[in-house]
């Protein structure tokens, strides 16, 4: 009886160390690829909106839009039209906010600054623009920023969710306490 129990103890722990051993990459040269991708930096040529910016990576220029968040329009579009009618708001205000929203981050990103890009598990989004969580050279994680400080929503498009929770808080303690765009 002492044998069985040791031997189902050991076939237990043979279990636990294969799956364990799944969880684990196999390839780390991949690992070390993506660990080097992450720490690479851009050059900001203009922040577009709330939420997109266009970086240069050896003269060639990246359309960067910002994971898990929207800010508003900052040029009347379709875009903007359709939020004005989905949320009963004027297309101008929508535009105002998006300025304002828009100019928040630019205070972060100036002409010239660095930021690093991290990716999720989707690189390009429907428009071909790179997927990113954008940090500054002084790692100011600027995706929470904005929602922190209320000058954008959340907004997270599966598979793309790694901070879809702290994204949510962020949000809604900045609407809470009338932060930013939720003081207008």
């Amino acid at each position: 009886m002492p044998h069985l129990l040791y031997y189902s103890y050991r076939l237990y722990f043979i279990l636990f160390l294969l799956a364990a051993s799944l969880c684990l990459p196999h390839n780390a040269q991949a690992q070390t690829a993506q660990a080097q991708s992450e720490i690479k930096t851009f050059k900001v040529v203009f922040v577009t909106d709330g939420d997109s910016l266009v970086v240069t990576d050896n003269n060639k220029k990246i359309k960067v839009r910002m994971i898990g968040l929207d800010a508003p329009e900052s040029f009347t579009n379709e875009k903007a039209k359709r939020d004005s009618e989905r949320n009963g708001i004027d297309t101008k205000k929508i535009v105002a906010l998006g300025k304002k929203s828009a100019q928040y981050l630019r205070q972060f990103l100036p002409v010239g600054s660095e930021v690093r890009l991290v990716r999720d598990v989707n690189k390009l989004d429907q428009y071909g623009r790179t997927l990113a969580y954008v940090y500054t050279k002084n790692d100011l994680f600027l995706n929470l920023k904005m929602l922190e400080d209320g000058y954008a929503y959340p907004y997270s498009v599966p598979p793309n969710i790694r901070f879809k929770k702290e994204f949510g808080k962020a949000a809604q303690e900045a609407r809470i306490n009338k932060r930013g765009l939720w003081r207008e």
